[in-house]
Parts: structure tokens; sequence; C-alpha cells
């Protein structure tokens, strides 16, 4: 239980122009005890009902003191999944959100940026036939970038997708641009389900060049394949992360 204290700090908070209620101040210094006390980065907090319990306020005063918290850029909500203890110091991943390495990045306050390695129309390979769920030869679309954040080399991605849905992706500048919002607009494709293996692996002599590595050292790697909510088949990729760049979290629960 939270040990109830200081009713009666009052004022502005981290840039609030207006003054908060000794309530709200309360459950803001109780909360940010709470975080000191060993909270790491990317946990999730208590529900809002067990919270407010031992914090000794109203779910009502909570919720305006989480606010502002999450305008600090302390925590971030996750609708339907509850509160989250932000951090910045790695590119944190979790497995039950699908989202874009732009979306990703935007969201924990980076700028994405990429260096398009390849962009182009070919063959598929057998391997990637079968992946793909197409025909042995069909046409594919290779997309291949050094993915950066802040500049700063952090994953080599390589797409694969399938020809004949995707060709309008290659009208556009992947620089700057997500793969997903092109799939949407440009394709009328919305990607629905990720399934993702996730393996340590030694960098290769070109992804060490690529992410400022020495060849031989630790890389995350990352092979998804990705899926309409119908379960067809639209890219695969494998993601190439720098060993200390990527943080990968799950929540799992015993059935």
């Amino acid at each position: 239980m939270i040990q109830l204290c200081d009713f009666g700090l009052v004022g502005s908070i981290a840039g609030m122009d207006d003054v908060i209620s000794p309530t709200v101040a309360h459950a803001l210094t109780e909360i940010r005890g709470h975080l000191k006390r060993g909270i790491r980065p990317g946990a999730k907090l208590p529900s809002e009902r067990i919270l407010a319990e031992q914090v000794g306020v109203s779910r009502a005063t909570l919720r305006l003191a989480l606010g502002q918290l999450e305008q600090e850029g302390v925590l971030t909500r996750h609708p339907q999944r509850g509160w989250f203890v932000r951090g910045n110091d790695t590119f944190s991943d979790r497995a039950s959100e699908l989202q874009s390495f732009s979306e990703l990045a935007t969201s924990r306050g980076f700028t994405a940026e990429s260096e398009v390695l390849a962009l182009a129309r070919r063959t598929a390979t057998i391997e990637e036939a079968e992946r793909l769920r197409i025909p042995p030869v069909s046409s594919v679309i290779e997309l291949n970038r050094l993915r950066k954040l802040d500049g700063i080399p952090v994953c080599v991605d390589e797409a694969v997708l399938v020809g004949n849905r995707c060709e309008p992706v290659l009208q556009r500048d992947f620089t700057t641009a997500s793969l997903y919002e092109a799939l949407e607009t440009d394709c009328d494709i919305s990607v629905y389900r990720s399934s993702c293996t996730i393996q340590a692996r030694g960098a290769t002599a070109e992804q060490a060049r690529l992410l400022n590595l020495e060849e031989g050292d630790p890389v995350l790697v990352c092979d998804e394949r990705t899926t309409t909510a119908d379960g067809t088949i639209v890219l695969t990729s494998r993601l190439t992360y720098r060993w200390d760049s990527y943080r990968f979290t799950a929540d799992l629960y015993r059935s």
C-alpha cells in the first residue's frame, strides 16, 4: 500500500498553466514515488482501480494525474491495455501491437528516416514463393532499407511484397514514407497481423558495415510475415537490429 503524504502540495507542475488541486498533486507525488521505487521502463502499471486504491484518490483524480505524466513523457497509455512507463533508451516494441517502424519511432519521440538500398520488381525465389504462398517465378517487389532513428542506423529492413497487388509502391519515396501507409493509400491493402520469429545471430560483413558494427557482433533478427484480416499474405520481411538498439516486450498469460 502506498502511504498517504503531502496533501498540501499545490502549484504548477511540469509546465501546466492551471493550478492543480491538492488531490491531483497528491496523486502525482505518490505515483512519482511509486515509479522511483524500481518500476522499469516498459513496465505496465496496475489497473486504474487498483492504483486509485493504493494512492487513495478517486479514479477521476487518478486519470488527471496520469494524463499529466503522459504529457511529461513519463507514461504512455495503450487503449484497452492500460498505462506503461515510457523509456527512450532503446527502440521498444510490444508483442500485441502491430505498428510500422515509422509509427513506433514517432510514438517514442524519435525521427524515423531510411536510406533505400533497393526498390525493384523481380522474380521470386522458390523460398520466397513458398513463404508468400504464390506460384513459383511470380513477380515480387523487393524493398531494402537502412532504418535510422534521429540519423543513427539501427536496423536493416529487407522486405519482399506480392508483386501483382503492391505495384504502386514502386512509385513511392521510402526515405521517409511508411510502407504500411503506402500499402493502405496506394494499394488499398490494410495490414492486420504479423507473425514474427526473433533470433540472435552474428552480423554479416554487410550488416556490420551498414550498422556500424564489427563482423560477428550480435544482432537481433526478426523474420515477419504480414497478412490482411482475411489471412492473405502481403509481404515477408527480415529486420536486423543492432543488439543495443531494440527491446521486444511481451505480455504472457497463463491459461
